[in-house]
């Protein structure tokens, strides 16, 4: 029998058509997120190593992400301003008042070259950074504390040093979301040493979302987010 192939540009279409259709139920929120981004910009003049950040495609994507999949722990690798952090934290507490028994949720977040404050705190969510640290002290910090991450945010190249922490604060049901995943960036180097680790052979990799679905949700800018997603996330219904 031949099997039915479903490549992963057709499931990463599938994927994000669902996590931004979900998240325009929150669209009269996108001022206010938008407006957060911005306020966040004034943070560049305390850089001591001044970087690009996220447009707010990306953010947006983030928070349909988070207020999807409603982490507890998320574990960032890259403050720089607060964008992502920002982002994420916010579809956190959207996916928060759905809760039924109200948890505490954290983002753990470093950055080996600033040390900007962003706050301890957003929308009810703890922010714990790690200021001039690397992810590798990071995730040795967080296996002291005996902390594992739901979700795992990726702006920064990973090392070998970092492997040999990581998966002691993940599970087999974490997902990772790698930023600037095209040609031959970061992202596309990350998700190719994560997937050679044997942990991830149950895992998938989504691609970023295409242009003319951000373009149905009104994100005008690119996003070149994607994410690697273990296999039992992904169901199959009959309605």
């Amino acid at each position: 029998m031949t099997p039915i192939n479903i490549n992963r540009y057709r499931l990463s279409r599938l994927v994000w058509d669902s996590l931004l259709d979900h998240a325009s139920q929150y669209d009269g929120h996108k001022t206010f997120l938008r407006d957060t981004m911005i306020r966040n910009e004034d943070l560049r003049e305390h850089a001591d190593y001044n970087t690009g950040s996220i447009p707010f495609s990306s953010a947006w994507c983030n928070f349909a992400i988070t207020n999807y999949f409603n982490p507890d722990v998320i574990a960032e690798v890259g403050t720089f301003i607060g964008k992502s952090t920002m982002s994420l934290a916010y579809g956190m507490f959207r996916a928060s008042q759905r809760d039924v028994v109200s948890k505490q949720k954290t983002i753990y977040t470093c950055d080996m070259s600033n040390d900007i404050d962003i706050g301890s705190a957003q929308w009810q969510v703890r922010i714990e950074q790690y200021k001039k640290k690397s992810s590798a002290e990071m995730f040795s910090d967080m296996r002291i504390k005996n902390v594992h991450a739901d979700m795992v945010n990726i702006d920064g190249r990973l090392g070998v040093e970092d492997f040999d922490v990581l998966f002691d604060v993940v599970t087999e049901r974490t997902i990772y979301l790698l930023d600037d995943f095209e040609g031959t960036e970061k992202g596309v180097a990350n998700a190719f040493n994560l997937f050679t680790q044997p942990s991830m052979r149950k895992h998938t990799l989504v691609y970023p979302p295409e242009r003319d679905l951000l373009a149905k949700h009104g994100l005008v800018e690119p996003c070149f987010t994607a994410m690697i997603v273990p296999a039992s996330l992904i169901e199959f219904h009959n309605q």
